[in-house]
């Protein structure tokens, strides 16, 4: 947006705008300073970027949950690994519509998918040993019952 733009072109000019913006009343103003970086990629001033996330993360309003989910993101395509940090260390403080927003991407990435594949053969391992194990309890029950019979039929044999 013209935002980003300006603050790509004059960052020193607008950061203390920005960071008026991030404290002001008017929600609007709050959420163009989260998104005032959204496109600008490998030129993201990072350390403003999950400061800003930071100050808004305990916020209730809508806009402003969407608005740090989007811009996290979008930062995300750029270096899913600083960004998967932040989202770890503040997954407390950061609302679960914000990390919803935010995880979208990471969906997609390499690593994301590597893990979850990871995950999910462990889980399909996890689920055929239980399988193994209700099947030799069966069997063992089956025995015992047999036993039983048979310590049964011998008992009456000798009475």
């Amino acid at each position: 947006g013209i935002i980003g733009k300006v603050v790509l072109n004059e960052r020193s000019r607008m950061r203390p705008v920005l960071d008026e913006w991030i404290y002001c009343d008017d929600m609007w103003l709050r959420r163009a300073a989260i998104i005032s970086q959204l496109e600008h990629k490998d030129r993201t001033d990072v350390e403003m970027l999950f400061d800003y996330c930071r100050r808004r993360s305990f916020e209730k309003e809508l806009f402003i949950r969407k608005a740090i989910g989007w811009e996290l993101r979008q930062y995300a395509r750029t270096d899913p690994e600083a960004d998967t940090g932040f989202q770890i260390e503040h997954r407390e403080q950061l609302s679960g519509l914000s990390l919803r927003e935010a995880e979208k991407h990471l969906e997609k990435s390499k690593e994301y998918r590597a893990d979850r594949d990871r995950f999910d053969r462990q889980l399909e391992e996890s689920h055929e040993r239980i399988a193994d194990l209700k099947a030799g309890l069966e069997r063992q029950e089956q025995e015992l019952a047999r036993l039983r019979a048979s310590h049964s039929e011998l008992n009456a044999a000798y009475q």
